[in-house]
């Protein structure tokens, strides 16, 4: 079940960072969010340009699902950045959470919601994934069979698109919020 596990993380991980990658392709949302951070950054930073930090962005979460998706070989490194992804997303939604005037969420390509407490959760779980498929990927992965290989794949899908809805699931759950 291990072995499965550390083939289904690494794919989960990928398709998240791959559907976020696409939809931030379709608007500017992911670049007004750079603005409005590198406004609040320390004086040094603030000089920094926001739309080629917006597009570094968007290459990095692209570059990094496709190699989790299909670069076994690098998996290890890869998964050291992907952690730290999502650390730095969980670390920005903190940060809103505790500003007086919230970050916009671009998560996905919409900037129609603030990060709350309840992305905290979310990139902090996304993190902890990243950790562990780390430590289970760490060694030497035994082959798996055909079950288990399509047992991760359809998962990894099923997760990926629970988080791409994440936000749409809240509001299901508790419209006021």
């Amino acid at each position: 079940m291990l072995e499965t596990l550390a083939l289904l993380l690494p794919l989960a991980l990928g398709g998240v960072l791959l559907v976020s990658g696409v939809a931030k392709l379709r608007g500017t949302d992911n670049e007004n969010t750079w603005e409005l951070l590198l406004d609040r950054a320390p004086r040094p930073l603030r000089a920094l340009p926001a739309r080629p930090l917006s597009w570094a962005h968007v290459v990095a979460e692209l570059t990094v699902g496709v190699l989790l998706l299909v670069g076994h070989g690098v998996r290890v490194p890869v998964l050291v950045v992907a952690t730290c992804l999502f650390g730095a997303f969980t670390a920005v939604a903190w940060y809103s959470t505790r500003a007086k005037d919230p970050v916009p969420c671009s998560c996905f390509g919409r900037g129609a919601t603030t990060l709350k407490p309840r992305h905290v959760a979310r990139n902090a779980v996304l993190t902890l994934m990243g950790a562990s498929a780390l430590a289970l990927n760490a060694g030497s992965t035994p082959a798996l069979a055909p079950g288990q290989v399509m047992l991760a794949v359809a998962v990894a899908v099923i997760v990926t698109a629970l988080v791409w809805a994440f936000d749409d699931i809240a509001y299901l759950l508790n419209p006021r919020a």
